[in-house]
């Protein structure tokens, strides 16, 4: 079976989205959940594929990216995480300390 003929249904790209993004700033779904004021259940079933979040939900998660150097966008083909000076150093100062 090719990736090609193969479809990726919103619900995973915004869970793979948002656990990359989680991941790449060292957050557990803890801190993300205290950071945009949403509930650690919600973030896990998010990054699950178990729901797809609301719009005013994704906004909230988007921005909370944003405010720490992680663009994220996201259209049907293509999924863009651009990071920062700072956020690229943070990964670096991350990855060194393990």
């Amino acid at each position: 079976m090719t990736t090609e003929s193969q479809e990726v249904s919103y619900r995973t790209q915004v869970a793979l989205t948002i656990r990359a993004a989680r991941t790449a700033l060292g957050w557990s779904q803890e801190e993300l959940a205290k950071r945009a004021s949403i509930s650690k259940p919600t973030i896990a079933r998010i990054e699950m594929s178990g729901i797809s979040p609301r719009a005013d939900t994704l906004n909230t998660l988007m921005q909370v990216f944003k405010k720490q150097g992680v663009d994220v966008e996201m259209d049907a083909d293509e999924v863009s995480i651009r990071y920062n000076k700072t956020a690229l150093l943070t990964l670096q100062n991350l990855l060194n300390a393990k």
